[in-house]
């Protein structure tokens, strides 16, 4: 409830759950009068490769830019059937330059000390809870950073 509350204040028009599996798959083509959506950003990974694939349009993208459930093991079969655009992008390879990776930092740090964007939420926890830490974030309870402190 949390996340779908700060994803409305962050101006979403629609909130779909994640954990609907495949109810979200239909709600997904139901919102698009069966085409799809034209791309997806799959932060997740292994867990979600499925759902993304198949709420893509034919001819859509697809980028997978987190592991945080494993690799994703997409189905190729399922990705040339639909022309789909599939992309697994990591930083190093966007921005190779170290000079300007850090310009690109600092530029989003001074956006969020300006207020232009909001800063993240960040939750400590001491680091005998790391166990804790783990489940919250795990389980999907947790947003923004999770920081274990000494």
């Amino acid at each position: 409830p949390s996340k779908i509350a700060a994803a409305k204040a962050s101006g979403a028009d629609r909130v779909l759950v994640l954990d609907s599996g495949d109810e979200l798959a239909a709600e997904i083509t139901r919102l698009t009068g069966g085409k799809g959506v034209d791309a997806v950003y799959d932060g997740v990974g292994k867990a979600t490769t499925d759902l993304s694939l198949r709420a893509v349009a034919d001819g859509g993208a697809v980028v997978m830019f987190g592991n945080a459930s494993g690799a994703p093991e997409p189905d190729e079969d399922l990705v040339a059937r639909k022309r789909i655009t599939l992309s697994q992008p990591d930083l190093g390879t966007v921005v190779p330059a170290q000079l300007e990776r850090q310009q690109i930092a600092d530029d989003l740090f001074a956006m969020v000390s300006a207020g232009r964007i909001p800063a993240p939420a960040v939750t400590t926890y001491p680091i005998e809870e790391i166990a804790s830490a783990h489940r919250d974030l795990e389980s999907g309870r947790s947003t923004g950073s999770l920081v274990l402190v000494t």
